[in-house]
């Protein structure tokens, strides 16, 4: 008589299920279902979305999850038109260290700029493991912590024998010529160089070709192209010339020379 009572208890509540108005119970099962939905759709995998600043997405973005627990054990995928992606990691009892870099060409050879998280911890691995990190492309992200920004960098010094020339009293009017890497055409930049761990520079130059002009206190200065060998380069009023990779740099940096009429 108590498993009858059971059965008969268990039927009413399946009749009242059936019975209960579609819409009610959908509201109030759907804050749950949707949780759940969630969790079984990001738990093993890291997923997100690649925009610029004013929030338009960016495809063919590299998206490398690095697995902290080997040495070079890495997987890697590409943001869609959307600018969304997504990596199964799968169940693996790691971290990871999740990156993304948008690769442009310059000068016939491709160069990779680091693309900003949103949130910068790693993605915990394991049986629920898994999680969301989005990027934004942010050229001018030079702070504190990383003074040379993610694009290129314009290394100033005075030349040999310059004497005169004071670096932390120069101010560069940078102007663009022609197409920038990112399909721009720029804009011009008046500037003091910061000193850095490599001298004064000034970062997050867009990599392409600029002329520029130098002046101390007001006073124009002469300017030419630093080269890592052979004969020095003529002065002139201003340089016109793009990003290299001299001086052992480890990625396109223009370096210029500044010079006085002492």
């Amino acid at each position: 008589m108590r498993f009858l009572s059971l059965t008969v208890s268990a039927t009413c509540l399946l009749s009242l299920v059936l019975a209960a108005p579609r819409g009610a119970a959908h509201a109030a099962a759907s804050p749950e279902l949707l949780a759940a939905a969630s969790a079984r759709t990001t738990t093993g995998f890291i997923t997100g979305k690649v925009v610029t600043q004013d929030g338009k997405p960016l495809k063919d973005v590299e998206v490398v999850a690095d697995n902290t627990l080997f040495y070079n054990s890495n997987l890697i995928g590409y943001t869609a038109a959307d600018g969304t992606y997504r990596i199964e990691i799968g169940s693996l009892p790691a971290t990871w260290n999740v990156t993304a870099h948008l690769k442009m060409n310059y000068q016939g050879s491709s160069v990779s700029v680091t693309l900003t998280p949103e949130n910068s911890q790693v993605v915990a691995g394991g049986l629920h493991g898994g999680g969301v990190r989005n990027f934004i492309y942010r050229p001018q992200s030079s702070n504190a912590s990383n003074p040379y920004g993610v694009v290129g960098i314009i290394n100033v010094q005075r030349g040999i024998g310059q004497y005169g020339v004071d670096e932390s009293k120069v101010t560069l009017t940078i102007t663009p010529v022609g197409k920038l890497a990112d399909g721009s055409t720029g804009k011009q930049m008046v500037v003091k160089p910061v000193l850095s761990g490599d001298g004064w520079i000034v970062p997050d130059v867009m990599f392409g070709t600029y002329t520029v002009s130098a002046t101390m206190n007001g006073t124009p200065l002469k300017v030419r192209q630093k080269v890592p060998r052979g004969a020095f380069p003529a002065w002139a009023a201003s340089y016109t010339g793009g990003f290299t990779h001299d001086f052992f740099a480890v990625r396109p940096v223009m370096f210029v020379e500044l010079g006085d009429d002492e």
